[in-house]
């Protein structure tokens, strides 16, 4: 599977989820492997296969985001994607996410729509996402605030 096809699968599968049931899922569970289990049981099927289990999360290009968990591994996933739902009562894209296939690499960028869980108050936010894809799977996700920061982050990675 071509590293923009990975890459959608796994933007498709989170925004296919409802928010208030995804919220409600990764704030109830304390790691992936019950989040994932009871998303399949309602319906929501898994992105284990579009997930390296030893993926590497790092969220510090985006000052939205910096505090959230980086590390490895699918339970630092889930972490960061509880930890960057938790703040929202609501969370929606604005139009379509562009891809851009940079070898290995994918630079997504979307719009965000978030309303705060506690003030109540509507923003809208530009997040560049950077996804590493190697043999069908996302093995690096960092998140940044545009296209320049994460062709930078491309440029200064190692080869691996």
């Amino acid at each position: 599977m071509a590293p923009t096809q990975v890459a959608r699968g796994v933007n498709d599968w989170f925004m296919a989820i409802p928010y208030e049931i995804g919220h409600r899922i990764v704030t109830k569970h304390s790691g992936f492997a019950g989040a994932e289990e009871e998303l399949a049981e309602l319906g929501y099927g898994s992105v284990r296969d579009l997930v390296s289990d030893e993926v590497e999360i790092d969220a510090g290009g985006f000052t939205g985001a910096a505090v959230l968990p980086s590390g490895k591994g699918l339970d630092v996933f889930f972490l960061y994607w509880r930890a960057w739902l938790e703040p929202w009562s609501d969370l929606s894209w604005v139009g379509d996410a562009s891809y851009e296939e940079i070898g290995e690499w994918v630079v997504s960028q979307v719009r965000l729509s978030l309303q705060g869980e506690i003030s109540g108050a509507a923003v809208e936010v530009d997040v560049c996402q950077l996804f590493r894809v190697r043999d069908g799977q996302v093995v690096v996700y960092q998140a940044y605030e545009n296209r320049e920061q994460a062709l930078a982050a491309i440029e200064s990675a190692p080869p691996e």
